[in-house]
C-alpha cells in the first residue's frame, strides 16, 4: 500500500509539473486509451454471450455441414468425446488414429448411436507416407467436417535444451504436419461442394510464447495462424474454419501433475469440453470452446507479454516439480530408484520396474538427456505418464 501511495503521489507531481499546453493533449490520449479498453472489453463480453450462452436458447444444428465427419486422435480425451458428440448428432464417422484402442472405440460409438464408423489406422508421427494411405481410403467419401485434434505434448514441462530430439520431431510431425496435410486432403472437396467445416484444435499456449513448453506452444501457434489464414481464403465459400484454443482439459495429457489431473471449474473434463466446443462450431471462428476458459482468455488479452511469460514460467516449474514428486513416489513404491539430485542419498539403487513405454519415446535415451534430466530415466517406465491424451 505504501508503494502504491508513493507511485500515485509521483504521478500527481509529474502531471502538475507538466505545462498547461500539454495537459489537454495528455487528457485526450488518456481518454482515447480508456475508450479503446472499454470497447475491447465490450467486444469480448458480447462475443462471450453470443458464443457460450445464446446456443442454450437456439440449439446449433451441425448436420447442415454434411453427413460425414473425420476426427484425428480419437481414442481418448478430447478427440474421442468430440467424435462421440458428432455421432450423437447423427454424423457418420471416419476415425483416424494409431492402432490400439481404435477398433473398440469405433465399435462402441457405432453400437450406441447407430451410425456408420470407418476406421483408418494411421501413425501420424511417420511423416509423409501415412497421408498417401489415408487419401486412398478417403477417395470415395465426401467428408464435410474435419476435426484436426491429433497432437502430442511434452512428457512434462522442461527447458528446450532438455527435450530429446525424437520428441521434437514428433511434435513437428504430429502437431504441425497432421493438421496441414489432413486439411489439404479434404478442403478441396468441401470447397467444391460449397459446404463443410474444419476444426483445428490448438491451445491457449499459442496466444503468447510459453516457456518450458516452447515447441508445443510454437506448434500450436502455427495451427492457429494456419486456421486464420484459411478462414480468410474460404470467405464466402460455405466452408467454416474454426480454431479451438483451450486452456487445461483433464485428459491423459495432464496426468503428470496432480493439480491439473482432475476436472474442476477451470479444468473441464474432456466430455464437458467437447460438448461445449461442438456447440460453438459455425458460431465462433476463434474460441476456447469452454465458457470458463473464455473468461480466462479475456483476462490474458489484457496482460502484457512479459507478465504472461513470467506467470507461465512459474506455473510450469510448479507442474514440473509435481511431476518429479509423482515419479519418485512411483519408483520408491515399486522398489526402484531414481538417480540424480532428487534421489534419497541413503536409497540403494534398485531394478526399475518394467512396463510398456509409449511409442513416442524410444527405449533408450542419450546420456546427455539423462544427465540433463535425471527423472526422465524413471519416467520412461511409466506408460501412463508418457501417453499423450489426444494421440
Amino acid at each position: 500500500m505504501a508503494l502504491l501511495k508513493l507511485l500515485r503521489g509521483a504521478c500527481i507531481y509529474i502531471y502538475v509539473d507538466i505545462p498547461c499546453k500539454y495537459k489537454s493533449t495528455l487528457a485526450l490520449v488518456g481518454a482515447a486509451y480508456v475508450s479503446y479498453m472499454v470497447l475491447k472489453v465490450s467486444y469480448y463480453s458480447i462475443n462471450f454471450v453470443r458464443t457460450h450462452l445464446l446456443y442454450r436458447i437456439r440449439p446449433n444444428n451441425l448436420r447442415r455441414f454434411g453427413d460425414w465427419a473425420a476426427v484425428t486422435g480419437c481414442t481418448s480425451g478430447i478427440g474421442r468425446e468430440y467424435a462421440t458428440e458428432l455421432a450423437r448428432q447423427g454424423f457418420n464417422l471416419v476415425l483416424l488414429n494409431r492402432p490400439g484402442r481404435l477398433d473398440r472405440v469405433a465399435q462402441s460409438i457405432e453400437e450406441t448411436y447407430d451410425v456408420r464408423v470407418i476406421v483408418i489406422k494411421a501413425d501420424f508421427s511417420r511423416g509423409p507416407g501415412v497421408y498417401e494411405e489415408i487419401a486412398a481410403q478417403l477417395r470415395h467419401l465426401e467428408v464435410d467436417v474435419l476435426v484436426n485434434n491429433v497432437g502430442v505434448m511434452y512428457d512434462y514441462p522442461m527447458p528446450f535444451a532438455d527435450v530429446p530430439a525424437n520428441k521434437l520431431w514428433e511434435l513437428v510431425n504430429v502437431n504441425v504436419a497432421a493438421a496441414t496435410m489432413m486439411t489439404h486432403l479434404l478442403l478441396p472437396g468441401m470447397l467444391a461442394r460449397r459446404r463443410g467445416a474444419v476444426v483445428n484444435v490448438a491451445s491457449a499456449s499459442a496466444y503468447m510464447p510459453t516457456p518450458h513448453v516452447a515447441v508445443y506452444s510454437a506448434t500450436k501457434s502455427y495451427v492457429d495462424f494456419l486456421s486464420r489464414a484459411l478462414r480468410h481464403e474460404c470467405r464466402g465459400s460455405g466452408v467454416v474454419v474454426q480454431t479451438l484454443v483451450p486452456f487445461y482439459v483433464a485428459t491423459r495429457m495432464t496426468r503428470y501433475a496432480e493439480s491439473i489431473a482432475r476436472p474442476c471449474l477451470t479444468i473441464p473434463s474432456a466430455c464437458d469440453f467437447a460438448v461445449g466446443a461442438a456447440r460453438t462450431l459455425g458460431v465462433a471462428a476463434h474460441t476456447t470452446g469452454y465458457w470458463c476458459h473464455s473468461l480466462q482468455l479475456m483476462i490474458c488479452w489484457l496482460v502484457p507479454e512479459w507478465l504472461w511469460m513470467w506467470g507461465a514460467t512459474m506455473l510450469n516449474l510448479g507442474l514440473r516439480r509435481q511431476a518429479h514428486r509423482r515419479m519418485m513416489s512411483k519408483q520408491h513404491s515399486s522398489g526402484g530408484s531414481v538417480d540424480g539430485p532428487w534421489a534419497s542419498p541413503t536409497h540403494k539403487p534398485g531394478k526399475l520396474a518394467k512396463s510398456i513405454v509409449s511409442h513416442s519415446e524410444p527405449s533408450t535415451h542419450s546420456g546427455q538427456h539423462d544427465r540433463a534430466d535425471p527423472i526422465r530415466a524413471a519416467s520412461e517406465n511409466d506408460s501412463v505418464f508418457l501417453e499423450s491424451s489426444q494421440y
